[in-house]
């Protein structure tokens, strides 16, 4: 089992600030056209999840506001500035204890890279992708089967893997 680590960060404007405690359960890379739309980024986006009972806010509770998706989960963000902070699944039709945050708003961060334990192990919605990562992680047309995905991978170039 990996040492639990604490990690802080928050949006842009600082109104909004939050700690962690890690490691994560999974890190992956969004491709879906939802998360790129909502980030205007034809990119995919790094995300880290959490169990719900690792994460707190510790500022600015009420700088944050609410986008229910059509999905049940919500979508949080920092009125003032705009940043999506984090997403929390405990609307959703089956309640899920965790939240997803993107590893870019931590402070350690800010002008450094990724910590190796919250890197991405995976791809998700990769058909969805608007290029091709050549980097050596799987990747999924979807999300995995454990997390109600088709579980079907697909190659660098977005063939299935048979």
């Amino acid at each position: 089992m990996s040492e639990e680590k604490e990690y802080e960060g928050g949006c842009f404007c600082s109104a909004v600030r939050f700690k962690v405690k890690g490691p994560a359960m999974v890190s992956q890379i969004c491709h879906c056209s939802i998360c790129r739309r909502l980030q205007g980024s034809s990119l995919g986006l790094a995300i880290s999840f959490f169990g719900a009972d690792k994460f707190e806010v510790t500022e600015g509770k009420e700088e944050l506001s609410e986008h229910l998706s059509p999905q049940k989960y919500s979508r949080m963000f920092c009125r003032k500035c705009g940043t999506r902070v984090f997403l929390s699944f405990e609307k959703c039709e089956r309640e899920i204890p965790m939240v997803a945050l993107y590893p870019t708003l931590l402070d350690s961060v800010a002008h450094s890279s990724i910590p190796e334990e919250l890197a991405p192990s995976r791809h998700i919605y990769y058909a969805d992708r608007l290029y091709d990562f050549h980097d050596g992680k799987p990747k999924f047309a979807d999300m995995p089967a454990e997390f109600g995905g088709s579980g079907k991978q697909l190659d660098d170039k977005g063939n299935p893997v048979t």
